[in-house]
């Protein structure tokens, strides 16, 4: 899987968290352990996306030279 497409697995994870969480779904025991996994993938999404810049700010120097 390419790191795009796990980013944007990541996110479609939180969001479903997030939404669960959010519609009561969740029973109370759970929202703590879900709360935490959706920071835990918001941090690795993040920095991923930092990554993703790295590379993209190399590829934009390599090819303006």
């Amino acid at each position: 899987m390419s790191e795009v497409n796990n980013l944007e697995a990541k996110i479609k994870q939180v969001d479903a968290i997030l939404a669960r969480i959010e519609s009561g779904e969740a029973p109370l025991a759970e929202v703590a352990a879900e709360y935490k996994k959706a920071a835990e993938l918001t941090a690795e999404i993040e920095a991923g996306l930092n990554e993703l810049e790295n590379e993209i700010e190399i590829v934009a120097k390599d090819f303006a030279e």
